[in-house]
């Protein structure tokens, strides 16, 4: 009988389980061009589906700009949404925390399309900021799909500002997490500290087991501009 109920459980776990990856994108932002980040969406995205062609993953984009249409409609293969976090303003008096609006907006995005297309608690999701190209093959990705069932965590852990290893600290431009980590984290913190990244680090070492979190060494990322190097 325990055993009937211990195969029907990882049966379950099997058929409930989705690999669900998000590119976030926002057309208008500040100081860019809406047309040429429009277009670097588009190629960038449209690349990164082919770079992962035949994975076991469903694919979804969501964009801050508000209902309209844009030439994200005219990618294959996705779930699209368009959200209005673009809209909000910051209205606080530190200046150091508005360097938390974009991260806040985006992970309220990311939340947002999880909801509307009913994600399960034990679906991994994957965030891309849309504008990041993926090495072919996709190491990130592939090292996920043969872990996820011992991980539920798969992030760099790492300081953008001194480029050096830091535990209390992460990449957001790729990470993954399942989603009933995800649901707990409440965007505005990320607005009220300094670091957006330092915030959803800890979020992560406080809520999950440090043996389902796997540190991540290699992104086998791309990114626009050549000076970046963090991959």
């Amino acid at each position: 009988m325990l055993l009937r109920i211990f195969v029907r459980s990882i049966v379950k776990h099997i058929i409930d389980m989705t690999i669900r990856l998000i590119f976030t994108t926002c057309i208008e932002a500040r100081y860019a061009d809406p047309v040429e980040r429009e277009t670097a969406y588009y190629t960038t995205i449209t690349n990164n589906l082919n770079t992962m062609r035949g994975l076991p993953v469903e694919y979804y984009i969501v964009e801050n700009g508000g209902k309209r249409r844009t030439v994200l409609d005219d990618i294959s293969g996705v779930h699209l949404l368009y959200t209005d976090t673009n809209a909000i303003k910051y209205t606080g008096s530190n200046p150091d925390a508005e360097t938390g609006l974009k991260p806040m907006k985006e992970m309220m995005d990311i939340q947002k399309i999880c909801n509307t297309f009913d994600f399960d608690d034990e679906d991994i999701i994957i965030k891309i900021t849309g504008r990041y190209g993926l090495q072919n093959p996709p190491t990130f990705l592939e090292n996920l799909i043969q872990n996820e069932g011992k991980y539920d965590v798969f992030m760099k852990f790492f300081n953008i500002c001194t480029m050096s290893y830091d535990e209390m600290d992460c990449v957001l431009g790729l990470y993954a997490i399942r989603y009933k980590y995800l649901q707990e984290f409440n965007p505005r913190y990320m607005l009220e500290q300094e670091s957006a990244e330092h915030v959803f680090a800890t979020f992560v070492r406080r809520t999950v087991a440090q043996e389902r979190i796997l540190e991540v060494t290699h992104l086998g990322l791309v990114l626009p501009r050549e000076y970046d190097s963090l991959v």
